[in-house]
């Protein structure tokens, strides 16, 4: 990011300080999608957004089984996922709730219940 911030006359110091104050919440290994804003009068504006639903899905390892046909996901991690993604998009957890179920629909998943584990 240096070099491209740099060519515009921008603060990088000023830039990656507060990249890493806003980001200090979340996990080191997550990817975070980040949209920069570059101004004529050489400033900036940022906003960072939570990790890819399907990157959430795949990074919880422990609560993902698989069979020849499909991939099984614990129902907690279902709720954590919302939880994570409610932080970015301010809905309501049943419109969020069907997003995730269509997005899992096409990655094959199936949700089980994991709660008398």
């Amino acid at each position: 990011m240096g070099p491209t911030l740099g060519q515009f006359g921008l603060n990088i110091k000023d830039f990656c300080d507060k990249f890493n104050e806003k980001t200090k919440i979340y996990d080191p290994d997550f990817v975070v999608t980040t949209w920069i804003t570059l101004y004529n009068n050489k400033t900036l504006t940022f906003t960072i957004r939570t990790p890819p639903v399907t990157f959430l899905i795949n990074e919880d390892d422990e609560s993902i089984e698989s069979d020849f046909f499909s991939y099984y996901i614990a129902l907690s991690t279902l709720h954590k996922i919302i939880i994570i993604k409610n932080n970015d998009l301010n809905i309501q957890h049943i419109s969020m709730l069907k997003s995730l179920l269509g997005t899992m629909k096409g990655m094959n998943i199936i949700i089980v219940n994991n709660i008398f584990k």
